[in-house]
């Protein structure tokens, strides 16, 4: 598989990047491994240089992370992925299949940890946004990647701003699997931090009617056992965002009142 490169973002997580980079050499041995070191405050960026085929670091955003891996990444398509992913056999072969007819590739993303209400409903999650054509594309080519205008300065939302710029979309078959949050509460915590350190990402999501419109044409295109849980998704979804825009205007008034404190 060569001229492939695994690129893959850290911050403060030396065991999930064991693990990743573990799945990485097992599936795919002839992929060149990049990683790219967020400004960890451990020891993640000694781990790091010890797994490596590249080793970079960034300060900047997780889109500037990833703009600056594929820049020191040697390989012709890149392969982004988190820490807290796994890859399985096949994952990347069949993405850099899906490729060669695209611009760029969805890769499905399921659970790490099945057998629980918990994982059936994030998997089911995850599945209706790639039915609904709103998944987002991990796997492109590295020339038009970097010919993207890029998503600088937005801390949230920045892999939305890459995929609107692509016109030509495959979907893999294979998935890449995610350790998610143990239960609603830490998922609902999770974007309540993502919310708090929301900035300047206007047009980074998609816009409401968009999106609504998309998931309510592509729920009779959903296998039975997604649709049955479906009210549970939703729930999900409005908890997820209320966490998110009361983590971004607690942010927002945080910064409003410091202003004026120093005006």
């Amino acid at each position: 598989m060569s001229g492939v490169s695994v690129v893959i973002r850290v911050r403060n997580s030396p065991g999930n990047l064991r693990l990743a980079t573990t799945t990485v050499r097992e599936t795919a041995p002839e992929a060149e491994l990049v990683i790219v070191d967020n400004d960890s405050s451990d020891d993640t960026a000694a781990i790091a240089a010890t797994l490596a085929d590249v080793m970079t670091n960034c300060s900047g955003t997780v889109g500037d992370c990833a703009r600056t891996g594929a820049e020191r990444a040697s390989g012709d398509i890149l392969f982004f992925m988190d820490a807290d992913q796994r890859l399985l056999k096949g994952t990347v072969e069949a993405a850099c299949r899906a490729l060669e007819s695209s611009e760029a590739v969805i890769v499905p993303e399921r659970p790490a940890r099945t057998g629980s209400l918990w994982a059936s409903i994030l998997a089911a999650e995850r599945a209706w946004a790639e039915a609904s054509g709103l998944g987002l594309p991990r796997v492109f080519w590295r020339e038009k990647y970097l010919a993207y205008a890029a998503a600088s300065g937005v801390a949230f939302g920045e892999d939305r701003i890459i995929a609107r710029q692509v016109h030509q979309v495959a979907h893999s078959f294979i998935p890449i699997l995610h350790e998610e949050p143990r239960s609603p509460a830490d998922l609902v915590r999770k974007y309540y931090r993502y919310g708090r350190k929301h900035r300047g990402a206007s047009g980074a999501t998609d816009p409401l009617g968009h999106a609504l419109t998309a998931y309510l044409s592509s729920v009779t295109t959903l296998p039975a056992n997604v649709r049955v849980i479906l009210p549970a998704v939703v729930l999900l979804k409005i908890a997820k965002a209320s966490a998110f825009y009361a983590g971004s205007v607690r942010a927002s008034t945080a910064h409003w009142i410091h202003t004026r404190a120093r005006a």
